[in-house]
């Protein structure tokens, strides 16, 4: 192939414009899902470690110290226990390429 012959989009280091785009939009896909998931296991981190050493004292009072650490891990785990279940299913999938709205929602 003469260098005519290649398209007139292609730049020096071998890759089309949209390429180009289509690789900074990954980089930036990836850091947001980098971040996020940063985020949430900190918050989730911070949280248990609370359940363990603050919250029997500060919410369970009357408890045993074993009872108010079950308590308060109880608490830990019915705020995520729904975050699998009910965040992604197959009706809200992000690599759903259906555009009509779900069946079902998401919850039940």
């Amino acid at each position: 192939m003469t260098r005519s012959a290649v398209d007139s989009s292609t730049q020096a280091g071998g890759l089309s414009d949209q390429e180009r785009k289509k690789k900074k939009a990954h980089r930036k896909l990836l850091g947001a899902g980098l971040l996020g998931s940063s985020i949430e296991w900190y918050d989730f981190f911070l949280y248990g470690t609370a359940a363990a050493l603050v919250f029997p004292h500060v919410f369970f009072p009357d408890s045993s110290a074993l009872m108010g650490t079950l308590l308060s891990f109880s608490t830990f785990w019915a705020a995520s226990w729904p975050v699998p279940s009910v965040v992604w299913s197959p009706d809200t999938s992000a690599t759903s390429t259906d555009a009509s709205p779900p069946s079902s929602p998401a919850c039940c």
